[in-house]
């Protein structure tokens, strides 16, 4: 998703073509004493106020002072479309950073006319422990229908890995354990006679406000045990169109 800034106007150190995709300018610092972030897609405007303004998006390269991938001749209606009326500009016009295209674009998100190319936050399974449901839960002798042991639910859209243990009460006994979400199972079956925990791990797709949970079940003789079920992921930048919504039945 674009950035913006509060007051932010610097002009450029040299003229640029039409066709030219990137631009340099002489400062980087916004009203008040802060700085545009290295890395970030902006908004701007180009000589506003004259015959050649033109609305343009670029990402902001701060070691050399430059917007880099310029999308050129953005339309002052969607905020999105090139629509060709890129112009040259002379060295010393002004550069303005504009809300116009992000608050364009999430408008166009909001009211359903848009998804794809535009980035939310959310989660990426990685391997920062972020919630935990640690206790040891012990599956009866007998209990041969999954059951629900352990439940979380989730902040953010995006991909979590998840992990528990499990073990079998005897040798001779296995004991199953499945990763459900809201219900549903989603996860590989795991089954082990093992009676030392084996660890289970599996990147798990997820909606905003998703529970995810560990059933299991044991065989007719003895206990299984399910304990450190664990979440873990990082935040990132995901592309809308990736997280459409699902189809929970047709």
């Amino acid at each position: 998703m674009i950035k913006v800034a509060a007051k932010y106007e610097a002009f450029l150190t040299s003229a640029v073509a039409s066709d030219d995709t990137s631009l340099s300018v002489d400062d980087l610092s916004t009203e008040g004493g802060g700085y545009l972030e290295d890395g970030v897609d902006y908004g701007l405007v180009i000589a506003e106020g004259t015959d050649n303004e033109e609305y343009v998006i670029g990402t902001l390269d701060e070691g050399t002072n430059s917007f880099t991938n310029l999308l050129r001749g953005i339309s002052p209606v969607d905020g999105e479309t090139e629509t060709g009326n890129a112009y040259s500009h002379r060295k010393g016009d002004s550069v303005k950073i504009t809300d116009h295209p992000a608050l364009r674009q999430i408008i166009n998100i909001l009211n359903g006319e848009s998804t794809t190319n535009y980035f939310i936050s959310g989660a990426i399974a990685s391997d920062t422990l972020r919630q935990s449901a640690d206790t040891l839960d012990t599956i009866t002798s007998g209990t041969t229908s999954y059951t629900k042991q352990k439940e979380i639910k989730v902040p953010f859209t995006g991909t979590y890995r998840i992990t528990f243990d499990l073990y079998s009460g005897h040798g001779t006994n296995n004991a199953y354990g499945q990763l459900y979400r809201n219900g549903t199972a989603v996860g590989t079956e795991r089954i082990t006679n093992d009676t030392q925990a084996h660890n289970y791990s599996e990147d798990i797709l997820l909606f905003a406000g998703d529970t995810i949970e560990v059933w299991s079940k044991t065989q007719v003789s003895y206990n299984a045990y399910v304990d450190n079920f664990r979440i873990y992921y990082d935040i990132g930048k995901l592309n809308v169109g990736d997280y459409l919504p699902r189809v929970i039945s047709d």
